[in-house]
């Protein structure tokens, strides 16, 4: 069996970059980075079917390309994800919590500065993470 430190080359060597966390950890910052971007690509999915019936609808012809970006998880394996959920259903209902007090906060300030503030910073900060190297 090969040691960690080999394994640890091997993976550095095709480029992956190593993180070492505990399974906990792992499991929480896996329910906010992998499993609710799942979560809400399916469930605006849901949301899409819920309003508009079928996706033959005619005015699911008036979208730019975000609303496939956004689908795109959508797409995914139902049965790899259900065993995801059942593995982690802790830190994915908190992930969830989470998004859902955003998206509460999001819907109060619609009307007033706060708004585009909010977009301003949720902006700043995506582009620095999609920066990070």
């Amino acid at each position: 069996m090969p040691s960690q430190d080999a394994l640890r080359r091997v993976l550095k060597g095709v480029g992956a970059r190593l993180a070492e966390v505990s399974p906990a950890e792992h499991d929480r910052t896996l329910a906010y980075t992998s499993h609710l971007p799942q979560m809400l690509s399916s469930v605006l999915a849901m949301t899409l079917e819920a309003h508009f019936g079928s996706p033959e609808n005619p005015a699911l012809q008036l979208h730019a390309g975000g609303l496939n970006s956004m689908l795109r998880l959508a797409v995914s394996d139902p049965a790899m994800w259900e065993q995801i959920a059942l593995s982690n259903p802790r830190n994915i209902s908190a992930a969830l919590e989470r998004f859902e007090a955003e998206l509460r906060h999001l819907r109060l300030c619609l009307e007033d500065g706060e708004f585009r503030r909010r977009f301003e910073a949720a902006r700043d900060f995506a582009l620095a993470l999609r920066n990070r190297k």
